[in-house]
């Protein structure tokens, strides 16, 4: 009776995913700790009772696409500092990559860290937090070629302003965080 070893198979795997959290870290590290961004603290305010809105000021010269997503951690706010989660950024970027944009976060209120961020935005409205950043990723779709485009969103806009590009007051679910930003970038 033959042995069969699944070694081969794992141990492939565990290298290939230890040289992606290897890369990603160092990614990260080069991002944040060693370029030092000017502007390494977010803003984050109250919304409604269970959401809140972060904003980051910095200088991003590759840029982002609406309905892209970036990894943030708050090391500060977060029981592991490298500790990293998803958000979609719902803001657009500028045309001139050359200065300073902001990237918006509409985050909704969970368990774990982001009850530990709404309870620090809680202390004080507009109160800043240090953020790490990673990203952007995804790929959204480019809905220019389309003449018809739906787009649904959980949740109900309340107020919009053009001038920021961004700002949402509503009720319900943050998809509208995803699907504003496209329709912000169709319409410009």
């Amino acid at each position: 009776m033959m042995k069969s070893s699944f070694g081969y198979y794992i141990w492939p795997t565990w290298v290939v995913w230890g040289f992606d959290r290897v890369l990603r870290l160092a990614r990260y590290f080069i991002i944040n700790i060693y370029f030092k961004p000017q502007h390494s603290e977010g803003t984050v305010s109250l919304i409604t009772s269970d959401s809140l809105r972060l904003t980051l000021t910095r200088r991003f010269p590759l840029g982002w696409k609406p309905g892209q997503h970036a990894f943030l951690a708050f090391p500060t706010i977060s029981t592991v500092p490298v500790e990293s989660h998803p958000f979609t950024i719902a803001s657009i970027p500028s045309d001139d990559l050359k200065e300073e944009q902001s990237l918006v976060f509409i985050i909704k209120r969970r368990d774990g860290l982001t009850r530990n961020l709404f309870d620090y935005a809680a202390a004080g409205n507009g109160v800043k937090v240090p953020v790490y950043i990673d990203g952007p990723y995804g790929a959204p779709p480019d809905l220019a070629p389309y003449l018809t485009c739906i787009l649904v969103a959980g949740g109900q806009i309340i107020r919009y302003s053009v001038h920021t590009w961004l700002t949402t007051l509503f009720l319900g679910g943050t998809g509208v965080s995803y699907t504003l930003p496209l329709l912000v970038d169709l319409v410009k």
